[in-house]
């Protein structure tokens, strides 16, 4: 059968764009949220003495703690890519 890799490459294709469309938004938002940890742990060494950036730090942590089990390959070593290529 001529046609057998084309075919893989394809089913992989539709895979891929499955992926693109539902699953990378939640990429995004990790994202997003880590780069706010980020700011307001700096923003916590500058000034300490604010008392709304810790609630807000943890409250942000807790988001984190949720979106990373339902989306495992966010902290995965490795892009999402090779785990849909083989």
């Amino acid at each position: 059968m001529p046609d057998a890799p084309l075919w893989r490459l394809l089913a992989g294709l539709k895979r891929y764009d499955k992926f693109k469309e539902g699953d990378r938004p939640l990429e995004l938002v990790h994202l997003k949220i880590r780069t706010l940890v980020r700011d307001i742990t700096t923003a916590l060494g500058q000034a300490p003495e604010n008392q709304e950036l810790p609630e807000r730090l943890r409250q942000l942590q807790e988001d984190l703690a949720d979106l990373e089990p339902r989306a495992p390959w966010i902290v995965t070593d490795f892009p999402v890519e090779m785990a849909l290529w083989g």
